[in-house]
């Protein structure tokens, strides 16, 4: 299979390439990375190799090491490899305010404005979701959502409408493999238990779940579906109880949550 292509073709003269820095072994890391559609995306070896155009051999040590350094992961059913939600990692900002996808972020900001409180949109991982986007409650006391930080999807309200989607099976592994710091929190000892925590999840179509993380606070969380029947997202609202009693939360958040949920499925093509 041909080696990736060279890079420097088409540069203008002030970029022209000083092959003196160049390090070639950086520009296939990239390539393989740039392999993923998204975080979503998974490949197998030879598709990663046909994609980026570096042969068999060298994409398997370029991925093995991607994996060890744990900004790719695999499963091991599949023996498949997608992008970890760790790029955030070294992305920084990339999904603050200023780079943000413009139509998740506009979204996310008219809900934060109708509702008054911190807002975000979220991915999963495995057993974990991920603030992938955020904007803070125009109010000085606020539940906090910054971006990259993870939470265990069995206990927070955006993992359990992930996991409401998911084989029961596997809703399953991920349960048992919480903490028991997580059961405890839930207050279910069983699976059969947490099963229909989830059937009323998926019902109604929306999580609700009061959080440990922030005293007295309250998350509530609906997914954005693709294509497939499954989630590609969830859009949550985060508010301290002291002014969003739990109470009160479904009358006041549902349909803003709702009309986010509408335009950032239009924004996505869904």
């Amino acid at each position: 299979m041909a080696d990736t292509q060279d890079q420097s073709a088409g540069l203008s003269a002030e970029q022209e390439l000083d092959r003196r820095l160049y390090v070639q072994v950086v520009e296939r890391n990239m390539t393989v990375l740039q392999s993923f559609d998204g975080g979503r995306s998974s490949l197998s070896l030879s598709e990663i190799a046909e994609r980026s155009g570096i042969g068999r051999s060298a994409v398997q040590r370029i991925v093995y090491t991607l994996s060890h350094l744990g900004y790719l992961r695999r499963d091991e059913a599949t023996q498949r490899f997608g992008l970890s939600s760790q790029i955030l990692q070294i992305c920084g900002g990339m999904f603050g305010s200023e780079t943000a996808d413009p139509e998740i972020l506009s979204a996310l900001q008219a809900l934060a404005v109708e509702t008054g409180e911190s807002t975000a949109w979220i991915g999963r991982e495995a057993d974990e979701i991920i603030i992938l986007q955020s904007v803070r409650s125009r109010h000085f006391s606020h539940v906090s959502l910054p971006v990259g930080k993870r939470f265990g999807a069995v206990t927070a309200a955006s993992g359990q409408i992930f996991l409401a989607y998911d084989d029961l099976k596997d809703a399953e592994t991920a349960f048992n493999r919480a903490a028991n710091t997580a059961r405890e929190r839930l207050n279910i000892a069983d699976f059969g238990a947490y099963s229909q925590l989830l059937g009323r999840v998926k019902d109604r179509g929306y999580a609700l779940t009061e959080k440990a993380e922030d005293l007295y606070s309250l998350s509530m969380s609906l997914a954005v579906i693709g294509a497939d029947g499954l989630p590609v997202g969830a859009v949550n609202v985060s508010a301290l109880q002291s002014r969003l009693p739990k109470a009160e939360a479904e009358a006041r958040l549902l349909e803003p949550m709702r009309s986010a949920v509408r335009r950032i499925a239009q924004a996505l093509g869904l």
